[in-house]
């Protein structure tokens, strides 16, 4: 199952807003020799080639695109092309199979039309025309099905899907730079490189997985970013930009490459009523003018996240400041932390922190997140945390 998880990694970025599902075919009397360990370390998402040559395995899928085929499919039909018959096999999924017509027909009713014996289930789909319903119909053809199996990391995968669907809202990655010692800047303001080539590729990279981008107006003014993939990535995230109490200058270099991708001005507190020739300046460009009707930063937020999901954005990099990012921690809407520490010391009792804003009062009080992953980048590292 984990290496069917390391599988289903391929579609982050593909498939959404769909679930990312992997799927493997195996012959259960081969399965004396391990597996092994399969882990998600490879920056491309590639599977140690010894998994594709396993002699247990009979066929690998992955969904590979909205609107195309599920990992199932995919599966039966690697193992077909190999050669191989699926009567008899075991198909170990991620995500239970779905037993409706959507955009393809159930993958339920394929696994059972190709004869498989056992099914083996990481995660039960939340998505009401699902929701237990696959199993159902697997153990109503005769299917023996397990349910339940290394369901934590195949919780972790649909993470994102299961948010949008229960709570109407994109997942929120926060993202910062840091030195060893959790600096993002020094005392007077540098920041400019604390991580090395390789992991601001890696922030390309994930740029290029996400379908918004979101800094404040203070870190615009300060470092100008494009805030775009380089290489584009699978998809283009819109920019967007949170103007709390100033409206930014149009001399930035996102309506210099606002043919490469879309941008958002999010209006909120006295910027709602910025007018001006700046203002015009971005909307003549070609720019989106968001403005927010909530009080408060906490009620913003949660107002902006609620939009977006109209939108179809379902995953979005927080790229800070400090004070935004401390906007997002104070309203409990951080999801998942992507810190690349960088190979420095700063030092200083006025070199700031990744958040701002007040913060809490006693370490009772703070949330818990798990670390998932810890990427080496040369002599840096990506370090990526969740929440629960």
């Amino acid at each position: 199952m984990r290496a069917a998880v390391a599988l289903a990694k391929q579609g982050i970025g593909l498939v959404e807003p769909n679930p990312t599902v992997g799927c493997i075919l195996v012959d259960e009397s081969h399965l004396g020799q391990a597996l092994g360990d399969v882990e998600f370390r490879s920056a491309k998402f590639d599977l140690p080639e010894a998994l594709s040559h396993h002699p247990a395995v009979l066929g690998l899928g992955f969904h590979q695109r909205f609107g195309g085929p599920h990992a199932e499919v995919h599966a039966l039909d690697d193992c077909r092309e190999r050669g191989h018959a699926p009567e008899g096999a075991t198909a170990i999924v991620t995500l239970e199979p779905c037993c409706h017509f959507g955009k393809t027909p159930p993958c339920a009713n394929a696994l059972i039309q190709a004869g498989v014996a056992r099914v083996v289930v990481g995660a039960v789909d939340p998505n009401p025309q699902v929701d237990s319903g696959g199993i159902k119909r697997l153990r109503d053809a005769g299917i023996d099905v397990v349910v339940g199996v290394a369901s934590e990391p195949c919780q972790d995968l649909i993470a994102p899907f299961v948010k949008g669907l229960q709570r109407r809202q994109p997942w929120v990655i926060a993202k910062w730079a840091m030195s060893i010692d959790g600096k993002i800047a020094t005392r007077t303001g540098s920041s400019q490189w604390i991580t090395g080539d390789l992991a601001r590729q890696d922030v390309h990279r994930q740029r290029g997985l996400v379908d918004a981008i979101l800094c404040g107006a203070g870190t615009l003014r300060k470092d100008d970013p494009e805030l775009t993939a380089r290489p584009p990535g699978p998809r283009k995230a819109r920019r967007l930009v949170m103007c709390g109490d100033h409206f930014p200058l149009a001399d930035r270099k996102l309506l210099s490459t606002i043919d490469r991708a879309p941008v958002t001005l999010v209006l909120c507190g006295n910027s709602r009523n910025a007018d001006g020739e700046s203002r015009r300046d971005w909307s003549r460009a070609g720019a989106e003018i968001l403005t927010l009707t909530s009080e408060g930063s906490t009620a913003q937020i949660h107002e902006l996240l609620s939009l977006l999901h109209e939108q179809a954005v379902t995953r979005m990099i927080v790229e800070g400041g400090g004070r935004l990012l401390g906007s997002f921690f104070a309203a409990d809407a951080i999801d998942e932390i992507h810190a690349y520490i960088g190979g420095k010391l700063i030092g200083g009792a006025k070199a700031p922190g990744p958040l701002g804003g007040q913060g809490i009062d006693t370490i009772d009080q703070a949330p818990s997140f798990r670390c998932l992953d810890l990427q080496r980048l040369g002599p840096d590292c990506r370090l990526t945390y969740r929440k629960g």
